[in-house]
Order: C-alpha cells, then sequence, then structure tokens
C-alpha cells in the first residue's frame, strides 16, 4: 500500500511539473510570437514613412508601386490585421491571465468592433465605412502613443488620461516589459493602428481621389469667380 501511494505521488508531482513546464513554454512561445509580430508591424510603418518621405523629396515611385499592389485587398489586409491583434489582446487576458489596464481597454475598444464592421464591408463589397474607421484608428492610435509615454517618460508626465487601479484594476505605467529593448504592448498595438489607416487610405480608388481634388478646385474657382 505504501508502496502504490508513494507512486501515485510520484505520478501526480510528475504530471503536475509537466504542465506545469507545459504553462512556461507555452507562455514563452506566446510572448514570442507576439513581440515578433509587433516588431515587424512596426519595422513595416517605418520603412512606409521613409518611402513616403523618399517619394516627396525625391520623387521614388517604390511607395506608389507598393500602395498599387495593396489596393485591390487593402479591406483584407486591413480586416487581417485586426483580427491578428484582437486575437493576441484575447491570448494575453484570457490564457496567459495578463490583467488589462483601463487604457489597454480603451486601445480594445477602438480596436475589436474593426474586425466585425472590416468583415461586413469585404462580404457586402463596400468602401463607405473608411472615414469612419479611420477616425477609429486614429482615436486608439494616440491613445497607444500616451500608454507608450507613460513606459517610456519619467513618472513626472502629467496623466491626461485616467488610469484608476480600483476594483482589481492594474496600473498604465507599471508591469510591462520592453522588447527588443524598447517595444511594449501599446507601441505594437499603435503599429496596427498606422498600418490599418495606411491600408484604409490606400484602399481608395485613384480615380475617386482625383475627382474630389478635381470638385475641391472647381469649387474654389467658382468662389473666386464670385469674389
Amino acid at each position: 500500500m505504501l508502496k502504490n501511494l508513494k507512486l501515485i505521488e510520484n505520478y501526480k508531482l510528475k504530471t503536475e511539473n509537466y504542465f506545469l513546464l507545459y504553462n512556461i513554454s507555452m507562455i514563452k512561445v506566446g510572448l514570442i510570437v507576439i513581440s515578433t509580430l509587433g516588431l515587424m508591424g512596426f519595422v513595416a510603418v517605418v520603412v512606409l514613412a521613409i518611402l513616403f518621405l523618399a517619394k516627396k523629396l525625391f520623387k521614388v515611385k517604390m511607395f506608389d508601386r507598393i500602395a498599387s499592389f495593396l489596393r485591390p485587398n487593402a479591406y483584407g489586409y486591413a480586416f487581417f490585421l485586426a483580427l491578428i491583434a484582437s486575437m493576441a489582446s484575447l491570448f494575453l487576458s484570457e490564457v496567459l491571465l495578463f490583467q488589462p489596464c483601463i487604457l489597454c481597454w480603451y486601445q480594445r475598444i477602438a480596436t475589436y468592433p474593426q474586425v466585425l464592421l472590416l468583415y461586413v464591408a469585404l462580404i457586402r463589397k463596400e468602401k463607405i465605412l473608411t472615414p469612419y474607421l479611420i477616425v477609429m484608428n486614429i482615436v486608439g492610435g494616440l491613445v497607444s502613443l500616451y500608454h507608450y509615454s507613460l513606459h517610456i517618460l519619467p513618472r513626472t508626465l502629467v496623466p491626461i488620461l485616467p488610469c484608476s487601479t480600483q476594483l482589481g484594476g492594474v496600473p498604465c505605467d507599471k508591469g510591462y516589459k520592453l522588447y527588443f529593448g524598447f517595444m511594449s504592448f501599446p507601441l505594437m498595438a499603435w503599429s496596427v493602428f498606422a498600418l490599418i489607416i495606411f491600408l484604409l487610405i490606400m484602399s481608395q480608388p485613384k480615380s475617386a481621389v482625383r475627382k474630389s481634388s478635381r470638385r475641391k478646385g472647381v469649387i474654389r474657382d467658382s468662389e473666386e469667380s464670385e469674389k
């Protein structure tokens, strides 16, 4: 009997250690995947910004080539980014049990509805939601930048947005690891917002942009003639 009890206890210890190691490895793999995707998104934003400046200053056409390549499926790429960002945030909070702060929830509020909205827009093949989605991403991006500033700037920064720790909340400026030496979760979220804004702008056909610019020119000419 004693031998059997010892065998059972040893088996329980081994299984507990196995599940503990499994959970630790899953956490490490999950964080590596999320941080790598966030770094890729940030690099993409930086590259696009450099190419845009090169287009304006040196008339380099690489930015236009990338825009032309992405334009036909821009809404699909934006939906994919919003879906990945939503799944990553849910993985952090529901699987890894990282409790989100209030600023994290503000960013989630700007992200989660876009999955449904972009999916419906893809099915209906409509792009009338573009200006509203751009506003949502601008607001989410500003919150992300402010949240990121709390991680890298001194604590003397005057709080602009509330971050209450009541009702089990967590601080917005503590407990965050910097991946690759500079990147935290808010900066990853900002990269997603910035890329979605770029894709939404690129989703508009060139003909529509030209027509709108022509209309503005006609209106200006008519106003000047009336004066």
